[in-house]
């Protein structure tokens, strides 16, 4: 297949769990299975063990140490503070997320959260020309575990710019103070900041992942079940 050298998936690990690293290695080894075209970015933090990095390549991905990204909203206030236990080390990182909108060695980067295997070929995904991410299950956003971007230091500084504002209520709970809102407020639909939203199948759906119209993709979005 021919190279393209322009497009690149990408994933984010910011903490020590060691759920994530494993997920990556799968996310990974998933996605060379359909697609060796495009590059693998794994962005990582200091936080993330300097043993993992060889294992991370062996899967396909090429490690890019980013410098943490401070959260906005999140751990901020007493209602950015009402969280469950896991949730501090989960949410409490990923404004670094941000950091893809900077790969600007790339026109098209799509995101996967390392919770993610891909099923199928994603080429139809990067052909998309608008912004887009993960239609959500229960609410009319979207989620911010697989998204489709195109890099930009433009749009960095701006996601920077609404991290200094006030949080809105979008979900009318403490999601509204994650990178996932920060994203919703953003990319709102207007003119410039259209969203494509992506099916993207959950693995606590039961479904046919070999039929025809089988999502491309795999969230593992809750407890139900292990991680991959």
């Amino acid at each position: 297949a021919p190279r393209l050298a322009r497009e690149a998936f990408a994933t984010l690990l910011t903490t020590d769990d060691v759920d994530y690293f494993r997920g990556a290695l799968v996310l990974g080894s998933s996605i060379r299975t359909f697609d060796s075209s495009r590059d693998l970015l794994c962005l990582v933090t200091k936080q993330v063990p300097e043993e993992w990095r060889e294992p991370l390549a062996v899967a396909g991905w090429t490690v890019v140490e980013v410098e943490e990204v401070g959260e906005f909203w999140f751990g901020k206030s007493e209602e950015c503070s009402r969280f469950d236990a896991d949730q501090q080390a989960r949410w409490g990182h990923m404004a670094t997320k941000l950091r893809l909108w900077q790969q600007l060695a790339y026109d098209k980067v799509l995101y996967l959260d390392a919770d993610t295997v891909l099923t199928s070929d994603a080429s139809a995904v990067f052909a998309t020309e608008t912004f887009a991410a993960e239609k959500a299950r229960y609410h009319s956003y979207f989620n911010a575990g697989v998204m489709l971007l195109q890099p930009a230091q433009t749009t960095y500084e701006a996601l920077l710019g609404v991290g200094k504002t006030e949080h809105k209520k979008i979900f009318n709970n403490v999601v509204d103070c994650t990178e996932q809102a920060l994203l919703n407020t953003y990319y709102d639909g207007s003119a410039g900041r259209e969203v494509t939203m992506l099916n993207v199948g959950r693995a606590d759906v039961v479904a046919d992942w070999q039929s025809a119209s089988a999502p491309f993709a795999v969230h593992w979005i809750t407890h139900a079940c292990p991680k991959p």
